[in-house]
């Protein structure tokens, strides 16, 4: 395959676009490091500017060239899933990518699948990958430029144009630094697999690599050496030719020099025998397990913000310091936790996946029961008998400065401008089927948004927290990513524009259907069904040329869907009172729902729509009161006050009767469970916007278990009378069917 239908151009490169790299490139960021990532794809750009200018290079299969470059190092795995043992890094690297081909790329043919193997595993053996098809031959060009820039490469294939183009766009983020600790790690773990390749050079006594062994020890036995060889002390192999790695050494560009190779140690002459690490997995003696943990700082704890390592970015395989907060990644020898463990003596690490807690840098982990509270706050778990309690008794909990909160009514913060989002997850996460849902149910192979809001409402309700609030910057990361930027937590938002996008996101996530209604727990929750009557209106002129609208004599009628209801206001006076002030005038919610009852009719361009619900009523009803609209030239607020009962509204005349549901004139009652409320801050004369209003948004939730009220804005909350509810501009509302019509 000499080309790629598609291709993309990228830092001046044009490589092939396809599905398979696609998939592969993302396998690739999974297992690897920053440093890595980059330095794997620049490995790909170099190559395809060296090979597409080699006439015997140029029949090659670009996609197997593509794939071999991004995935030649994922032997590094920083996670460790791809490492492993006895095989050389080269060898895992080729193993994972051949597996990885075999899932997602059935169709490919075995010659393709060895190509790539071949490529990843001889890629840095000099001697052998340059003899080797053109797919492998253009994947090694491209590797090894990275390392010994353009000065380095036969016949000025690579430009330093060329070269600086591609690294602009992928930074070198200290390649030879950070290559150093890994080849060293190789060299410690697994020695015998370092042998007539790059590894080779690195190492240290006691830590000594395959071949450092062969250069400095003067006579080693067979059975002493790694993997049964042999070597006397020289600089030529047995076999007459010079290492590889010797003759082929790779350097580091001039903007980033390598290090010189290691200096040789003089050796006695009698056998050495080789150095086995002691592992440090290793757990300290009984009785001794404890060290440390007195340095834990639990005030400066904080799980709320996602979880990326606060040196790489990263967000895989996260560790947090218990001792000062902050996130590392990894544990290992060279990985930020552990310098972080050396050079600032912050020693106990929490894994933010598996909540396993180790010591740094010995590496055992510590199993102590002193800890459950710890990894408690960073991952709420709750028992069925512990849920079902939520709404039948009031709970008291302190924080661990004493301070008094009810679980499940605790602040949020507002990070900069996102208190429209607050809102709403204040409101859904006291419908109780949903919270249960999200409290019971594990979500670890379920979607970023799923599993990030399940965590929030664990937080929210959390009964042994150790601050009376939560942060939703993980979530809010997640959902601002997903709606490319749309809601976000610097730019304010409309809460039922946020509230009707994260709903149906959410419905997706958790596996529901675009066409099947009730196929997830949100529409089973929240949707309902509507009869919508139509009827067409016509304009014409009649004798004496006046305009005249006719009504069709055929009404349509259709069934729809929704998962909340919006409410019209009338019109807001225009006319000020004798104090020229606007009056705010009041009208009832019932009124407002008269919209539904199937006789008040709509107009809509050409069209007379009347609405009624239909049987079954969802068990939580979403009442949007439309208060902004807009025009060509400004956005106006209806300040309407809808006034009503928390408890008691009667849905009954707003349905359609149906007797397998209820009997006609029974009452449908619903109770009130949250409301969001609109307040209007004016803003100073003397700002830059004038005195225009800015938007802010407060929630009230009941206690199920007291009946008492709670008003929550950002971190504020406080007690309210539920006869104060309907003093505010309500915006949304959430309704609860009462299960007993009587009660």
């Amino acid at each position: 395959m000499a080309s790629s239908a598609r291709t993309h151009l990228f830092a001046g490169v044009t490589i092939p676009d396809t599905p398979l790299i696609t998939k592969a490139l993302e396998y690739t960021r999974l297992h690897s490091s920053d440093f890595a990532f980059n330095h794997v794809q620049r490995s790909m750009l170099f190559g395809f500017i060296i090979a597409d200018k080699i006439p015997e290079l140029a029949s090659r299969d670009r996609e197997v060239h593509a794939i071999a470059a991004l995935m030649h190092d994922i032997g590094w795995d920083p996670t460790g899933e791809l490492i492993s043992e006895d095989k050389r890094f080269e060898v895992d690297g080729a193993d994972a990518a051949r597996n990885f081909l075999k899932k997602e790329a059935p169709d490919w043919d075995k010659h393709r699948l060895q190509l790539v193997w071949d490529a990843i595993a001889l890629h840095t053996t000099g001697t052998i990958v340059f003899y080797k098809e053109p797919e492998v031959v253009a994947c090694a060009y491209g590797i090894w430029a990275d390392f010994q820039g353009p000065d380095r490469v036969q016949g000025g294939l690579l430009t330093w144009d060329e070269h600086n183009k591609v690294v602009a766009e992928l930074p070198r983020m200290e390649l030879m630094k950070n290559l150093k600790g890994i080849m060293l790690h190789f060299c410690h773990t697994k020695a015998a697999t370092t042998y007539d390749n790059t590894v080779g050079e690195w190492g240290d006594k006691p830590h000594l690599s395959a071949c450092a062994y062969a250069r400095n020890i003067p006579t080693m036995s067979a059975a002493s050496t790694p993997n049964g060889l042999s070597r006397k002390r020289k600089d030529i192999s047995d076999d007459g030719f010079e290492p590889a790695v010797k003759r082929l050494r790779i350097h580091e560009a001039e903007d980033d020099p390598a290090p010189p190779p290691p200096p040789e140690e003089p050796q006695s002459e009698e056998e050495e025998e080789i150095y086995v690490p002691r592992t440090r997995q290793e757990a300290p003696p009984e009785g001794f397990d404890d060290l440390y943990l007195d340095t834990i700082n639990r005030s400066v704890l904080d799980f709320d913000f996602e979880k990326l390592c606060s040196i790489s970015l990263s967000n895989i395989n996260v560790y947090a310091c218990l001792v000062c907060g902050k996130y590392y990644q990894g544990r290992g020898p060279k990985s930020h936790a552990y310098f972080h463990a050396l050079e600032v003596g912050h020693h106990v690490y929490i894994n933010m996946q598996t909540q396993k807690v180790y010591v740094l840098p010995e590496g055992y982990e510590v199993k102590n029961k002193s800890l459950d509270d710890i990894k408690f706050v960073s991952d709420p778990t709750y028992t069925k008998e512990q849920v079902m309690a939520l709404d039948r008794e009031a709970k008291t909990a302190w924080t661990l400065l004493g301070k008094e909160y009810t679980p499940g009514f605790v602040g949020m913060n507002n990070i900069k401008e996102n208190d429209y989002f607050n809102v709403i997850i204040q409101a859904l996460s006291h419908v109780p089927p949903l919270r249960n849902y999200f409290l019971q149910t594990s979500f670890a192979s379920s979607p970023e948004l799923a599993k990030r809001l399940s965590i929030l409402i664990r937080k929210i309700w959390n009964p042994r927290a150790f601050k009376s609030h939560v942060s939703p910057h993980e979530l809010l990361q997640e959902i601002s990513l997903k709606s490319n930027k749309k809601f976000t937590l610097t730019n304010q938002s409309d809460p039922v524009d946020f509230l009707s996008w994260f709903l149906n996101n959410l419905h997706l996530a958790l596996g529901g259907s675009k066409t099947k209604p009730g196929s997830s727990i949100i529409q089973s929750i929240f949707q309902g069904k509507l009869k919508v009557e139509s009827q067409a209106i016509t304009a014409k002129a009649d004798a004496g040329d006046r305009l005249r609208f006719e009504e069709a004599a055929e009404v349509t009628s259709s069934i729809s869907r929704f998962l909340f209801l919006t409410l019209d206001l009338p019109s807001a006076p225009l006319f000020q009172d004798e104090l020229e002030r606007n009056i705010i005038p009041q009208v009832p919610l019932t009124s407002i729902l008269s919209k539904y009852d199937g006789l008040r009719a709509q107009e809509h361009l050409n069209q007379r729509k009347r609405y009624r619900l239909l049987h079954p009523l969802p068990p939580y009803l979403l009442l949007h009161v439309k208060r902004f609209s807009t025009n060509k030239f400004v956005s106006e607020r209806n300040p309407t006050i809808v006034t009503f009962d928390a408890r008691n509204l009667d849905l009954s005349p707003y349905v359609e009767p149906n007797p397998a549901f209820a009997q006609p004139g029974e009452p449908i009652w619903y109770d009130l469970v949250a409301n969001v409320v609109h307040e209007a801050v004016r803003g100073r004369e003397d700002s830059v916007e004038g005195e225009s209003d800015k938007r802010t948004w407060k929630v009230q939730v009941r206690d199920r278990g007291t009946e008492e009220w709670f008003q929550v804005q950002d971190l504020f909350v406080e007690k309210t009378q539920k006869e104060l509810l309907d003093l505010g501009e309500s915006y949304l509302q959430v309704w609860e069917r009462r299960r007993d019509p009587k009660g």
